[in-house]
Formats: structure tokens, C-alpha cells, sequence
């Protein structure tokens, strides 16, 4: 009996080990060979096509087949142009994909450029990293020497892609925080087009990530032309954040914010800053294949970002170069994320805070990084107009006053069936 059970659980292995390997041949034949395109919706330079290209050779190394890639740059429209493109005409074949920043805030607002939603893609796998505002040093009468004096400044200029584009709106809504008075201008064509602005004298302030501060913009900073303002930080409820211990160049924002008026950051504006910070702070960037990509492709891809992520050439070329390694957002995290923007809500001055506490942050990190097997196949459904995070909807509008009007998603326990479809 004993040798009989043995046999069983023998070929059960056989089988579940031969299953493996099957898998895996199917996944290493689909891009043995073959191309893979990734589109990026900025100019070449700026910070999300520096790491696109960065993390594309280690892309290769861990896709089975070990495809070629090719970054292809598609700039317009604050990105969307881009994400538009992989969502409504790319084939679903597993050859072309988009790495683009994750914009949370176009889909909450029922930006109309933006026709892409987030819930419809098939999700690869995502990118944290830590946002920084910055400024040129003259923005102030005299100078800036301390991140601080930044709030003797009159009439900033900050550059955009677009309006919800996190680059311009995080320091908008921080200048706003802070009651600095400022003007946003937009349609630059990425990050590096801002800089370059920047560079010019045309723009004084603008958000970037600290790898591309402490890479791209080093020069700019050591001549003294540019300073970093504050570093961006979730705030819990009970008003605890931590701390980077990787960035000592500047202070978190509400550090200088308790600086400057010795007290937390509060009111509709800090709503509106820290919920888009908790949004964006998790995941920057985000990886996603055309819904109805093929099974074993979609398989290999997310097997791909996730080793490649955890690469150690990739973590130490990261730790060496800005000093800070990049998070891995895994499919089960990214998946739950994509589906709770809320398209339609509730306009407000602010947002609600509803984001993960940095307990829930910590476990997220800890969390296992399975691929998951997506749903390959279905057809693209109608987007709903709001998410699991809001049961209310009103036409989408925009305030696109100096003081800006924010979609604000307030979580319910009603069911997410109450949510109306398009």
C-alpha cells in the first residue's frame, strides 16, 4: 500500500514538474526570436525614458527567449498620446507593451485626451520611486539657501506636461500648500523638455524623481543654479510618515512645512497633495500589455519585470547611481491599484486621504511577487464611472484656477455594483 502511494505521489511530481517545464518551453518559444517594442510617451532623456532604456537590457535578460527590445519614444499630450496608442491600436500579440507614468489623476477627473483606462490593460508590473520638488536658486530675491526661503517667492512658474501630469501637479499643489503664489504652463513634451526650460530661465520650480535629480539635474544643482525644495511623503491619519533614510539633500515636504509654519500641513490642499502622493508614491511607473494578449506572452512578460526588477545588477546600478534602489509593484498590488481610480467623483478643493497607511505600505513591499495569470482574451469592457473607491458620481469638470479644483474619491461600504457604467 505504502509502495503503491509512493508510486502515485511519484508520478504526481513527474506530472506537475513536466507541466512546469511545458510552461515554460511555451513561454521561451513565444519570443524566441521576436521583437518586443516598448512605447514610451516622452522625449528621449527624461526621467521615465532614461529608466525605460536602463531597465530594457535587464527586460531582456528575464523575458524567456530573450526577445530584442526597442524603446520607442511617442511624446504628445502630457503622455496620454502613448497610452492611448498600446490601448487602442496595438496589437494584442505580445509584441508591443507601454512603460509610461502612472497618471491616476487623468482617469479620476474623466480627462478626455486620456481615452486609455488602466483597469482595461493587462498589468505587467510597476515602478516606485521618490518624488522631489525643486527650484532654481534666483526664483528668490537674493537666492535660495535654504529650502525654506522658497516661500518668499512671489509668482513661481512651474512647467507641466499637462494638468494632471504628476510632474507639474505635485509642486502645484505643494506651492499651494505652502500659499505660494504661482503659474503653471503647460504642454512641454516630457521631464527633459521642463529641465531644459528650467535651464533657460523660463520655469522655477518642477517635480522630478530623486534618480533623475541626483543623475540629469547634478550639474544644474552643483552650479548652483538649482536647490531641492522637499521630498514627498504619504502622512497617515494620525499625521506619522517616515522618512527616507536615502535622501538628506532636502527635507521631506511636511518637515518643511513644519519649518516654515510650526505645525502639520492641513486643509483641502493637503488633502488633495497626499492623496495624490499615496497614489503616486507606490507606483510611478507602470508596465501594461493590450487586453487579449496572449497567455504564455503575458506570463513571460510579467516573469520579466519582475526578475528584472529584482535584478542585482539593476539594484546596485540604481543604489550607485542616485543612491536609492527602485521598488518592484508586483500584478496582485498594481492589479488592485488600476482598479480603484475612481473615473467620475465627487469635485472638491482636495482629495480624501484613504491611502495605505505605511504599515500597509510596508506589508505591501513584503508581499510575495507572483506573476499571476491576467486575463488574456476578454474583450475590453465598458469603463466603470467609478471604482471601488467611491459610490457617488457628477460630471466631470475642472477648476483650472490658480487654486484648482481635484476629483475627491471617498471609500464606501456600499458594493461596487452600486457604481453606473458607461
Amino acid at each position: 500500500m505504502i509502495a503503491k502511494a509512493l508510486t502515485l505521489a511519484g508520478c504526481l511530481i513527474a506530472a506537475a514538474a513536466l507541466a512546469l517545464a511545458g510552461e515554460a518551453r511555451a513561454q521561451g518559444e513565444f519570443y524566441a526570436g521576436k521583437r518586443l517594442t516598448v512605447i514610451v510617451g516622452v522625449d528621449a532623456g527624461g526621467t521615465i525614458d532614461t529608466l525605460a532604456r536602463t531597465f530594457a537590457a535587464q527586460l531582456r535578460k528575464h523575458i524567456p527567449g530573450n526577445p530584442t527590445i526597442v524603446v520607442q519614444n511617442m511624446p504628445g499630450a502630457g503622455s496620454t498620446i502613448a497610452s492611448n496608442h498600446v490601448y487602442e491600436r496595438a496589437a494584442p500579440d505580445g509584441l508591443t507593451i507601454l512603460y509610461n507614468s502612472w497618471d491616476p489623476l487623468a482617469q479620476a477627473l474623466g480627462d478626455q485626451l486620456l481615452r486609455a483606462r488602466y483597469d482595461q490593460f493587462e498589468y505587467l508590473g510597476g515602478t516606485g520611486d521618490i518624488r522631489v520638488n525643486y527650484a532654481r536658486t534666483d526664483t528668490v530675491p537674493g537666492g535660495i539657501k535654504a529650502p525654506r526661503d522658497i516661500v518668499k517667492a512671489e509668482n513661481v512658474i512651474l512647467g507641466a506636461l499637462n494638468r494632471t501630469d504628476i510632474s507639474g501637479l505635485l509642486p502645484k499643489l505643494a506651492l499651494q500648500v505652502l500659499g505660494i503664489k504661482h503659474r503653471m504652463v503647460v504642454g512641454y513634451r516630457g521631464g527633459q523638455d521642463v529641465f531644459l526650460a528650467m535651464q533657460r530661465g523660463e520655469v522655477q520650480f518642477h517635480s522630478t524623481s530623486i534618480s533623475t535629480f541626483r543623475g540629469r539635474n547634478a550639474a544644474f544643482v552643483k552650479s548652483g543654479d538649482g536647490v531641492g525644495i522637499a521630498y514627498l511623503v504619504p502622512v497617515d491619519r494620525d499625521g506619522s510618515y517616515e522618512k527616507s533614510r536615502y535622501v538628506t539633500e532636502m527635507p521631506a515636504f511636511p518637515d518643511l512645512y513644519k519649518e516654515v509654519h510650526g505645525k502639520l500641513p492641513s486643509g483641502p490642499d493637503w488633502d488633495a497633495l497626499n492623496w495624490l502622493t499615496n497614489q503616486t508614491g507606490e507606483m510611478t511607473y507602470v508596465g501594461f500589455a493590450p487586453r487579449g494578449t496572449p497567455a504564455a506572452a503575458l506570463a513571460a512578460l510579467r516573469m520579466g519585470f519582475e526578475g528584472a526588477s529584482h535584478d542585482p545588477e539593476f539594484v546596485d546600478d540604481a543604489i550607485k547611481r542616485n543612491g536609492v534602489p527602485f521598488t518592484f509593484v508586483n500584478v496582485p498590488r498594481g492589479v488592485t491599484n488600476a482598479a480603484n481610480i475612481c473615473t467620475r467623483g465627487s469635485l472638491h478643493r482636495g482629495m480624501s486621504h484613504d491611502g495605505p497607511s505605511s504599515s500597509e505600505r510596508a506589508h505591501a513591499r513584503q508581499e510575495s511577487h507572483s506573476a499571476g495569470q491576467g486575463s488574456a482574451g476578454r474583450a475590453r469592457r465598458p469603463a466603470r464611472q467609478c471604482g471601488p473607491a467611491t459610490n457617488r458620481r457628477v460630471p466631470s469638470r475642472r477648476d483650472e484656477s490658480s487654486r484648482g479644483a481635484v476629483v475627491e474619491c471617498r471609500r464606501s461600504s456600499s458594493s461596487t455594483s452600486s457604481c453606473p457604467r458607461h
